[in-house]
Order: structure tokens, then sequence, then C-alpha cells
């Protein structure tokens, strides 16, 4: 039996177009910090750079929590 689940453009799970945005954001900021301290001459070391992924993390979340809110509240002006 085949699975019905459907796809994204990309040919994954339905989950990671929701997613993709959120760790390319995420890797990319972090990336950007990491830079940032290197050429500042202040390497980040690995318990460092958890500090930031995870930082980074709560902040893409954060954002993507209060989009979905926004949107939420949108859509409930419409309705009535």
């Amino acid at each position: 039996m085949a699975a019905s689940r459907k796809s994204d453009s990309f040919g994954g799970p339905p989950g990671l177009r929701k997613s993709s945005p959120t760790a390319i954001a995420v890797l990319g900021l972090s990336l950007a910090t990491w830079v940032f301290f290197y050429l500042k001459s202040m390497t980040l070391k690995v318990p460092e750079i958890t500090v930031v992924v995870g930082f980074w993390l709560l902040v893409a979340l954060a954002v993507n929590w209060v989009r979905g809110r926004l949107r939420k509240k949108g859509e409930r002006r419409e309705n009535h």
C-alpha cells in the first residue's frame, strides 16, 4: 500500500516546509554571530556556540508564535 501522506514541493514530509525557513534562519543568524565574534578575535568555544544557537532558536520560535497569533487574530476579525 502506498502512503497517502502529501509531500511538500521539496519531496519531504508536510511539516518540512514550515520548519525549513526557521532552521535556515537560525543557522544563518548563528553563523553571522560566530563571524562577528571571530572578526573581533573573540572566537567562540562549543558552550558559547550552543548558547548562541539556542538564543537564535528561541528568537525564531517567538517570532513564529507571535506571527501565528496575529494571523489567527486577523482571521477571527474577518469571520465576524
